[in-house]
């Protein structure tokens, strides 16, 4: 049907374009000059329409190899382009950079008979980014030097830890090493470390290849359950510190047995964690004496609590020395029992600690070690229990009050009773335990007190973190002299938020 004039915006333009609108299309069949009635309709194929033939098809173009030019298809190598200048399509390296021919550049690497490299796979951690390519952390702290892949034993009952470690290879490594190799990822300096898996049994020539590299060793657990998120299992397993290289069997088949111990055991059945099976890997590091140990405990983002003491780090942890501390925020630090800030090479420890805390990403349990080279961190491990504020002494009535660091909340009242060893058969359940100093063997005690006293120890010993795990309102550090008096006989008020003890 013929279309309907519409007046005289209808009509063509000589160039074929109506008033306002746009060119038309290439017409090669010559379909507009037909009459209107001859017209294919919409979809048809008209015979003038037909499809050229495919040698007189426009060639494409394409990349020559090696060149970064665009050549027509079929065009054989030297052949020169036979479009004018105007139409070429410029080289590939104009998108880049300065256009025209390379002359510092041969023609192509495939020209050369040279092939391209085959594709390295990186290979990638458990939480699918990859590894970090600096050295392992004992080289920067003053280690051998030893490849970070390389085994000890060729059968594997030795391995070298990496930061390739993750939460996934705990059933295997344990939960220690899992946290050293978090250290190694966030960048911090730890000893050079080998893991005895979950299971295996190195042979003598295993470990004298390990004791070869130190005279001295220290030998930790790495327990499936040790350092989770949920529970820490501090101080619940045994480690050796400053064993001769000829007793690394012996020590650790100790850390092993530890496992079975009734410190565990008690820990285990007042928080209900019976039906886990407890599996046993043991951390080889070279033992060296440090100047000074720590522990930093985080409250949160930007914050947290710094302790030390002189030497070993096996005073401060177990709760036989009251340790000077420190309270950090981002702003610097706040508060402390010294009157200068700890530091190592001219930089604050607890400056060191929120930094690494901020790169980990969770308040973080950290131990550490000052050498004489700097700072070498032991353990990492998430918070499971939050710190109370750190509460300073308070005016007591009549002087009946003994003031202490304030180590688990709660507030129980209950008699007193003192304690000189744990095996002492005076001991009854439900009272306020008084004690010098706790180790991991008083936890079946813990577990059945009301409450905790302590003479020694601070708010990061492992009393205090096994307190706060169980419950067990706990004062740390009121002194020889304050316990002596608590020992009266008479009932206790503990008050583990405020750290006071109030005789009633």
């Amino acid at each position: 049907m013929a279309r309907r004039a519409r007046g005289p915006a209808a009509a063509r333009r000589a160039d074929g374009r109506r008033p306002g609108g746009r060119r038309p299309g290439p017409d090669p069949a010559g379909v507009r000059a037909l009459p209107p009635a001859e017209r294919p309709v919409q979809g048809a194929v008209h015979p003038l329409a037909v499809a050229r033939r495919r040698d007189q098809r426009p060639p494409r173009r394409r990349l020559r190899r090696g060149t970064g030019e665009r050549t027509r298809r079929g065009a054989r190598a030297g052949r020169a382009d036979p479009r004018p200048p105007g139409r070429r399509t410029p080289p590939v390296r104009a998108l880049c950079g300065p256009a025209g021919p390379r002359a510092d550049r041969p023609a192509g690497r495939a020209a050369q008979g040279v092939h391209r490299r085959p594709v390295r796979l990186v290979p990638r951690r458990l939480d699918g980014t990859p590894p970090r390519p600096a050295a392992h952390a004992g080289d920067r702290a003053g280690g051998r030097g030893a490849r970070e892949d390389a085994p000890v034993s060729a059968t594997g009952a030795v391995l070298r830890l990496t930061g390739a470690l993750g939460d996934g290879d705990r059933g295997t490594v344990g939960g220690k090493a899992v946290g050293l190799a978090a250290l190694l990822r966030a960048g911090a300096a730890i000893p050079d470390t080998w893991v005895v898996p979950v299971g295996a049994e190195p042979a003598d020539a295993d470990l004298a290849r390990c004791a070869a590299a130190a005279p001295r060793w220290a030998v930790r657990s790495s327990a499936t359950v040790e350092d989770g998120t949920g529970l820490s299992y501090a101080g619940m397993f045994r480690s050796e510190l400053d064993v001769p290289a000829g007793g690394l069997a012996e020590a650790v088949a100790a850390v092993r047995a530890s496992a079975r111990s009734d410190r565990v055991a008690a820990y285990r059945g007042r928080l209900a964690e019976g039906h886990h099976d407890v599996g046993m890997a043991v951390l080889l590091q070279p033992f060296r004496a440090p100047e000074r140990s720590g522990l930093w405990l985080g409250r949160g983002p930007g914050r947290g609590r710094l302790e030390w003491t002189s030497g070993s780090g096996d005073a401060l942890v177990s709760g036989a020395v009251t340790p000077a501390w420190e309270e950090w925020t981002q702003q610097g630090r706040a508060d402390g029992s010294e009157r200068e800030a700890l530091e190592s090479g001219g930089r604050p420890v607890g400056a060191a600690c929120l930094a690494l805390q901020e790169t980990l990403g969770v308040p973080a349990d950290l131990e550490f070690a000052l050498l004489d080279t700097g700072p070498v961190w032991l353990q990492f491990r998430p918070m499971t229990a939050e710190l109370g504020d750190a509460a300073g002494p308070r005016a007591g009535a009549g002087g009946g009050v003994v003031h202490g660091t304030a180590a688990s909340g709660g507030l129980v009242t209950a008699r007193g009773l003192r304690l000189r060893d744990v095996d002492d058969p005076g001991w009854q359940p439900g009272a306020v335990l008084l004690t010098e100093q706790t180790d991991p063997d008083w936890v079946p005690l813990m577990a059945q007190a009301a409450a905790l006293v302590t003479a020694e120890g601070g708010m990061l010993c492992h009393a205090a973190i096994v307190a706060r795990e169980l419950g067990v309102p706990c004062v740390t550090g009121v002194g020889a002299a304050a316990l002596a008096r608590l020992a009266s006989g008479g009932p206790l008020r503990v008050d583990g938020s405020a750290g006071t003890v109030a005789m009633l």
